[in-house]
């Protein structure tokens, strides 16, 4: 659930993506010290890591603060993925204490086990971390591929399956759920499922079925690449010339979730794409 905070709370929260670095940084220094010291020409070393500490554990405690704010504000992520990144995040805060008391007492074996325990914490968080502002699968990119490609089906046989999951779908996961998805959904707005689709985001409709010229959906693919309208952004993968005049003929045929490809009548430019799609996977 997501809370109408204050500007100057909200630009707190939002600094915890630049401040969440930094004890990443200093707690694999940590362990990357305490292997190089256990080679007898690199046994000091560890002899900053008092100095490290003294910027770790207030930078752990204050990015965290950070993150509960940024969280606080915000429902664009999947409740359950944010409450695991966030829990474990602030685990790393007491966990980050106790180490420090742990060096500073010279408990060496029980130090060195809670580090190796904190890097692996620490894995597992910027893992969850990179989930959410990426999508699930940010981490495994070939699990984005798991999903049937259209040009693996001959043509015939296309013209036989919906155009929206045999063409449209697909769109959708290739190049926009990564961030308007289950994990994630910028806007309110969801391109997981047909109903998500037709549902729109907080901002209303992005599909007029009927109508692609005023649809928000198409306006934004064909904005300039250089402006803040323009989707997917830079980084991601954009959509071909093709994709989008796919896209705008199942919208101006009425934007169905279940009408075959066939049904819908496509004209001679629609069939010209769709048989470059639809031709036999190489053996």
């Amino acid at each position: 659930m997501s809370h109408q905070l204050p500007d100057i709370l909200i630009f707190i929260g939002r600094l915890h993506v630049m401040l969440v670095h930094l004890p990443i940084g200093f707690l694999v220094l940590l362990a990357a010290l305490e292997m190089l010291s256990s080679h007898s020409k690199l046994k000091h070393a560890t002899t900053s890591n008092g100095v490290i500490f003294g910027l770790t554990v207030p930078v752990i405690t204050v990015s965290a603060a950070c993150g509960w704010l940024l969280a606080w504000g915000n429902n664009d992520y999947d409740t359950q993925l944010l409450a695991w990144h966030r829990w474990t995040g602030t685990a790393l805060v007491p966990i980050g204490f106790l180490l420090w008391a742990l060096h500073w007492r010279n408990h060496i074996l029980a130090y060195r086990i809670c580090l190796g325990t904190v890097v692996v914490l620490l894995m597992l968080v910027g893992h969850l971390g990179a989930s959410l502002t990426h999508g699930r699968d940010y981490l495994f990119p070939w699990a984005t591929k798991s999903t049937p490609s259209q040009n693996t089906v001959p043509y015939a046989e296309l013209m036989e399956k919906p155009m929206y999951s045999a063409v449209v779908q697909p769109f959708f996961n290739q190049s926009c759920v990564s961030c308007h998805g289950a994990s994630k959904s910028k806007g309110g707005l969801r391109l997981d499922t047909a109903a998500n689709v037709l549902r729109g985001g907080d901002d209303g409709a992005v599909v007029t079925p009927g109508d692609a010229e005023h649809s928000d959906m198409i306006e934004r693919l064909q904005a300039p690449p250089n402006t803040d309208d323009h989707m997917p952004p830079e980084g991601k993968h954009q959509p071909s010339f093709n994709d989008v005049a796919l896209l705008q003929w199942w919208i101006n045929s009425g934007a169905s979730t279940n009408k075959t490809i066939a049904e819908l009548q496509p004209p001679a430019n629609i069939v010209s794409i769709l048989q470059s799609l639809g031709q036999p996977s190489a053996k």
